[in-house]
C-alpha cells in the first residue's frame, strides 16, 4: 500500500515543482524587464544592481526547489 501511495504523490510532486519553475521564470522575466531606466527611476548603476539582488534572491528560492525526481529503488 505505501507504495502505491509513493507512486501517486510523486507526479503531482513533480508537477507542483514545475509550476513554481514557471513562476520563477516569469518574474525572472519581469525583472529582466521591468527593473530598467525606462520603467523605474534610477541611475542605470542604481537598476542593475537591484536587478542582479533580485535575480539572486529569485535564484536562491528557485534552488531550493530543485528539479529532483524521487528515487524508488525498493520497489519491486
Amino acid at each position: 500500500m505505501y507504495v502505491l501511495d509513493q507512486l501517486s504523490v510523486a507526479p503531482n510532486r513533480r508537477l507542483k515543482i514545475n509550476h513554481v519553475h514557471a513562476v520563477c521564470r516569469f518574474i525572472n522575466y519581469l525583472i529582466n524587464t521591468y527593473v530598467s531606466p525606462r520603467y523605474m527611476d534610477g541611475t542605470p548603476e542604481e537598476l542593475s544592481r537591484y536587478a542582479l539582488q533580485l535575480s539572486k534572491r529569485l535564484s536562491a528560492f528557485c534552488c531550493c526547489m530543485r528539479r529532483s525526481r524521487p528515487a524508488f529503488n525498493n520497489i519491486h
